[in-house]
């Protein structure tokens, strides 16, 4: 069964401080780790690229005071990424960073994301 991707909110967050907390990745019940597995091999069939990989995934963000924000994150790989598709499951946020990086000539370098992202051209 699948179902369809919400529309992506855009947060503007800022702050001067930032503190990064890792925690463990929430438990799954049985019964979601076999769908998300069926879910995950049925999209490596359909696409051979996609790659199980470790990435850091977003658990929460907080505001501590006016300055500073919390980002709580956790290891996991892509497969996480497969309970969208899994009913009843609550899958962890995605989390885009845009860098925005002065170069020495004076130009302004800015990264969009590869075709096969999960966001393409983000």
């Amino acid at each position: 069964m699948t179902q369809p991707l919400l529309q992506p909110r855009v947060d503007v967050l800022h702050a001067r401080e930032l503190r990064l907390v890792e925690e463990p990745l929430p438990p799954l019940s049985p019964e979601h780790e076999q769908v998300l597995d069926r879910i995950w091999e049925e999209k490596a069939q359909a696409n051979p690229g996609l790659f199980d990989g470790p990435v850091i995934a977003c658990a929460g963000v907080d505001h501590c005071g006016p300055d500073t924000l919390i980002l709580r994150w956790t290891r996991v790989t892509y497969r996480h990424y497969a309970l969208r598709w899994v009913p009843g499951a609550r899958p962890l946020p995605s989390l885009f960073v845009d860098v925005l990086q002065p170069t020495a000539d004076g130009a302004l370098l800015a990264v969009r994301m590869a075709p096969l992202t999960a966001a393409p051209g983000r």
